[in-house]
């Protein structure tokens, strides 16, 4: 427990500096340092158990309170280290098997909670911006007219925008920008679980400490509600004010998911073939260049599985277990 302790701590300390880098660093750095600043809380927490994570959130936060101010320590933990506490925690979760084998927290449902997060930090965020839809519009014309006046007469070469322009495109950020930060969102932090989890499996930490074995994401699926709970908010998006907003973050997480969910379909379907290798990397490649269209595809595939399924077998565990006891040294 006490190594587990300090590991977190230093792993705090360690996203803190990240966090504190993307926020004041050099410009063309500042994207790719906010990229992975839950990196060190991901290997924590997945290496030695929820409680380091929970340890680096709050060692992380408390020097961002001493160092700059509370508001941004509070940001720090909302945006980067309780979700990945969360992923820590149901990645460690696991129960006793008729059979007497282990069976752990399916990741399909993690995938999902990483969507309910997503969703609720952006909604977060843009009542940041103002209390009510009137402030939100405002806020975000404000953004849309800084950028015509600042970057789109170099992307147009001198051209700028009317106003009636910068006001059709406030309209237009004004749908999309719920569901993209959420999409945003929902990847950096599972991207972070995914390489923190292979950098703990590199160190023969995974399965030594956690006693978690590295999961067959190809067998990724999602409790059966959740087709039901994406057709209702894509539905929900149609609504005015903030009950809109809301669906519209929850719809862009959601769609990630689906899109994860296709691409372990491919996964799946492709093995023991050939030409696997060819295949996944046209598709990855597709979605780099055609990124709308192919990720449109792909999450109509997965939704597809989801309603009839394209893989042979199910998944184990399709039922969330409680917390076993958490073997030695977590």
């Amino acid at each position: 427990m006490t190594n587990a302790l300090l590991i977190g701590i230093v792993a705090g300390l360690g996203a803190a500096l990240l966090f504190a880098a993307a926020a004041t660093g050099v410009a063309p750095l500042r994207a790719a340092v906010a990229f992975v600043t839950s990196l060190p809380i991901a290997v924590a927490g997945l290496g030695w158990g929820y409680r380091a994570a929970a340890a680096a959130a709050f060692a992380g936060a408390a020097a961002l309170a001493n160092a700059v101010s509370p508001g941004f320590a509070v940001a720090f933990l909302a945006t980067q280290a309780l979700p990945m506490v969360l992923v820590s925690y149901l990645a460690g979760l696991s129960r006793a098997a008729p059979d007497g084998s282990v069976e752990w927290y399916p990741v399909g449902r993690i995938v999902i909670w990483t969507a309910i997060v997503a969703a609720a930090l952006t909604l977060g965020v843009l009542l940041f911006m103002g209390p009510d839809m009137g402030a939100i519009k405002t806020a975000i014309r404000g953004f849309v007219e800084t950028f015509a006046q600042k970057q789109f007469p170099e992307l147009s070469g001198g051209k700028t925008l009317s106003a009636k322009e910068i006001d059709d495109l406030s309209e237009v950020a004004l749908v999309l920008l719920p569901a993209v930060m959420a999409i945003s969102v929902m990847g950096t932090v599972l991207l972070n679980a995914w390489l923190g989890g292979r950098i703990v499996k590199a160190a023969g930490v995974l399965d030594r400490v956690l006693g978690r074995p590295w999961p067959d994401l190809a067998a990724l699926a999602y409790p059966r509600g959740v087709p039901l709970m994406f057709a209702i908010t894509t539905a929900a998006t149609f609504l005015d004010g903030l009950p809109g907003l809301a669906a519209s973050a929850l719809f862009g997480a959601l769609f990630l998911a689906y899109v994860l969910a296709g691409l372990a379909v491919i996964h799946h379907v492709t093995r023991g073939h050939p030409w696997r290798a060819f295949a996944l990397w046209g598709i990855y490649g597709g979605l780099v260049v055609f990124n709308t269209l192919a990720s449109l595809l792909i999450a109509i595939l997965g939704l597809a599985d989801a309603i009839r399924p394209l893989r042979q077998s199910p998944p184990p565990g399709s039922r969330p277990p409680g917390r076993a006891d958490p073997p030695s040294g977590t």
